[in-house]
């Protein structure tokens, strides 16, 4: 199959369609349906980010589940998702997985019971993204793959691709109870038949000869996945071990909720305005605004009665036109007993 897919990516009848260009949707539905572009367009394109004049889509139905690719219109007509194709591959290997591809733009890619519930792009991951896509789809395995390695892994992944897909991908449809008699009499004119067979035969066999030099490459990228699932498990732990660090400065130190409320009501209470505040670890960085320089002091004071802060520092106090003072000061938060 993959030599087929390959045929067709060179002949430029189906162009790769990638992750961050697509808005990618899943669907459950109440039976095997057979989807032309025109019920899609009618039932989904709602759905679509993009203008209905400037949407288009790439279906696959998959065991009563709609997968559903959307994406701007151009001149080219027949997509194949690599989203789809890299799902091909990876589902063989696992079917609960969240794949993530790190790049200049992240891409995300989730398995769950065997099918692709999610595709989507972001500029950067982060760890509490990631807990949260964790938590929603209820998968635990994570695979972290560098862009060049998903290159790889994507490449072998062509071979994958099932006669369904490319049919769907082409907007082939085929009613065999329906057709069975046309189907018949086609089969019936012999010379076209072998016209069209010889020609995809040759074109295949072409293609096949121009790159069987690369058949011990491909052999070699995939038996590069395995090292890599053991990496991103490494990965993972490091990731876990950042996570249960943090976790463990939240505790260790009093609650930052009551001591951001603390910050800002003692400030309200002196006629004080709080023009910046942010809370780290352990340390709040905050800068009021005042008229009296002399009821710094006195707010240093009642946020020490709070028994929240540690130290409290005066880092630095600017005047503003309106003679209003503007003062930068850092806090310790202090560790709970």
């Amino acid at each position: 199959m993959k030599y087929i897919v390959k045929y067709l990516l060179r002949k430029e009848i189906i162009q790769l369609l990638k992750i961050e260009d697509t808005f990618f949707l899943y669907k459950e539905l109440d039976k095997r349906l057979i989807l032309t572009k025109d019920i899609i367009a009618l039932n989904y394109i709602d759905e679509s980010p993009y203008p209905s004049n400037e949407s288009s889509t790439v279906a696959i139905i998959n065991q009563e589940k709609l997968y559903l690719w959307f994406f701007k219109k151009t001149k080219k007509t027949h997509y194949l998702p690599e989203s789809l194709s890299f799902y091909r591959k990876i589902v063989q290997e696992s079917s609960n997985i969240i794949v993530i591809i790190q790049g200049k733009i992240d891409k995300t890619i989730i398995i769950k019971n065997g099918f692709l519930v999610s595709s989507f792009s972001k500029l950067s991951i982060s760890e509490e993204d990631l807990l949260l896509i964790k938590d929603e789809y209820g998968v635990s395995e994570i695979l972290w793959l560098r862009d060049e390695e998903y290159i790889e892994v994507l490449d072998s992944s062509l071979d994958f691709i099932k006669i369904s897909d490319l049919l769907s991908i082409l907007d082939i449809q085929f009613d065999f109870k329906k057709n069975l008699t046309s189907f018949i009499k086609w089969l019936s004119i012999p010379f076209l038949v072998s016209s069209i067979v010889i020609s995809i035969i040759l074109g295949m066999y072409s293609y096949f000869i121009e790159d069987k030099n690369h058949i011990l490459y491909d052999t070699y990228k995939n038996s590069q996945l395995s090292t890599i699932k053991i990496k991103s498990k490494i990965d993972k732990y490091e990731i876990e071990n950042k996570l249960f660090t943090k976790l463990a400065m939240e505790f260790r130190y009093v609650d930052k909720g009551l001591t951001l409320s603390k910050i800002l009501k003692t400030a309200k209470d002196l006629d004080m305005t709080i023009i910046y505040l942010k809370i780290y670890d352990k340390d709040a960085h905050f800068i009021v605004k005042t008229k009296d320089r002399k009821i710094i002091p006195l707010y240093i004071k009642q946020l020490f009665q709070t028994e929240l802060f540690e130290d409290i520092k005066n880092l630095s106090s600017q005047k503003q036109r309106d003679n209003s003072i503007e003062v930068t000061m850092r806090a310790k938060l202090r560790e709970r007993v």
